[in-house]
């Protein structure tokens, strides 16, 4: 359990995959520091007994640009996943390399900021 400033969020982790199955959350890729054939940066957010009013957010960021929203669908307790990614036609392809960050939202709290980094 992570201590978050939302007692209904448990748990928040960063892992990268290469897949092309969206979202692919794998537990031995935990890093703050993604490898340049990542595919996706995918966000674990554990909740747990949340309100019935709560809003989960997920926005992503490319330095200081907003590159991408998510919103939790499910209210159920336990791991939902939020993934970014670039996609060309049908297929995901690398990150761009440089520096980003995930903040996960209730509302207009802030729960927590991921800072990482597609490396070359």
């Amino acid at each position: 359990i992570e201590i978050t400033a939302v007692p209904y969020v448990r748990a928040v982790r960063l892992a990268w995959s290469a897949s092309q199955e969206v979202p692919t959350f794998e537990p031995e890729h935990e890093t703050l520091k993604l490898p340049a054939s990542a595919r996706q940066a995918v966000l674990l957010v554990g909740v747990s007994r949340m309100p019935a009013d709560a809003r989960i957010r997920v926005e992503w960021f490319f330095g200081d640009e907003r590159v991408f929203t998510d919103a939790l669908q499910s209210r159920e307790d336990g791991e939902h996943y939020f993934a970014l990614v670039k996609r060309e036609g049908g297929r995901l392809e690398p990150l761009p390399k440089g520096e980003y960050r995930a903040e996960v939202r209730s509302g207009a709290t802030l729960v927590k900021s991921v800072r990482f980094e597609v490396k070359a």
